[in-house]
Order: structure tokens, then C-alpha cells, then sequence
């Protein structure tokens, strides 16, 4: 019952967080996904940018994952694992198979970063598996 309730709260916690984004940033995500779609990826990369200051830095998963996509595609390095930090840390991210699987983050692989970014991804899903094996 306790992770039923638990799961509940951070459901609810995430649609309020998600709320809060301005409807400007909703507008320019639309834009960037076009861009996205269009395979313009600097150009969507910059627009998810443009996004996530309207929004005071703040940002769906969803959208800086299709961003570090752009900036990985469009060989901004820096700026792809900065996109990635934000999902993994701040955002608490753990599937770290669906980044090792992503084409767009192949050539991030040789980077030294990606190894860390994985083990925190890996150590991010240790801690809620602790959570969860807690409230049992």
C-alpha cells in the first residue's frame, strides 16, 4: 500500500510541476518538434533551448531528451550531455537502456562522460529499487 501511495504522490507532484510551465513553452516545443521532425537539428536543438528558458530553465523529461538528440545530432557534445545531466539528475532518469539503445547517443559513447552518466543512471535506479524493497 505504502508504494501504491508513494507512486500516487510523485504522479502528482509531476502533473503539478508539469502545470507550471508557462504556455509559451508549450508554443515553442510544438516549433522545435517540427524542426525535430524536419531533421533540422541544430535549429530544434537551439528551439528547445529557447523553450526551456521561456519556462525559467524548467523542462519535460521528454523534451530535453529529444534535445540532447538534436545537439547530439548535430555534434554539440557539450550541450547533449548537459540536456542529459538535467534527465538524469534532476529528473532522477534510470532507464539507461533506452539511452544505450538511442542511435541519436552513439557518438556520445566514446565520451568519458557517458560511462558516468550511465553509472548514475544505474545508481539512480538502485536507490528507488532500495525504496521500494523499504516499503515493503
Amino acid at each position: 500500500m505504502k508504494i501504491i501511495l508513494s507512486i500516487l504522490l510523485l504522479m502528482g507532484f509531476m502533473v503539478t510541476k508539469s502545470q507550471e510551465l508557462p504556455k509559451e513553452y508549450n508554443l515553442i516545443v510544438n516549433k522545435a518538434d517540427s524542426l525535430f521532425k524536419a531533421k533540422d537539428f541544430a535549429m530544434a536543438a537551439s528551439t528547445y533551448s529557447k523553450a526551456f528558458n521561456a519556462a525559467g530553465n524548467l523542462g519535460k523529461i521528454r523534451d530535453r531528451y529529444k534535445a540532447a538528440c538534436c545537439y547530439s545530432l548535430s555534434n554539440n557534445i557539450d550541450s547533449a550531455f548537459y540536456q542529459l545531466n538535467r534527465i538524469v539528475i534532476n529528473g532522477k532518469y534510470t532507464d539507461y537502456d533506452e539511452f544505450e539503445k538511442e542511435s541519436s547517443f552513439i557518438k556520445l559513447h566514446t565520451d568519458k562522460r557517458w560511462v558516468a552518466l550511465i553509472d548514475l543512471m544505474r545508481r539512480n535506479d538502485d536507490a528507488i529499487r532500495n525504496m521500494i524493497n523499504d516499503n515493503q
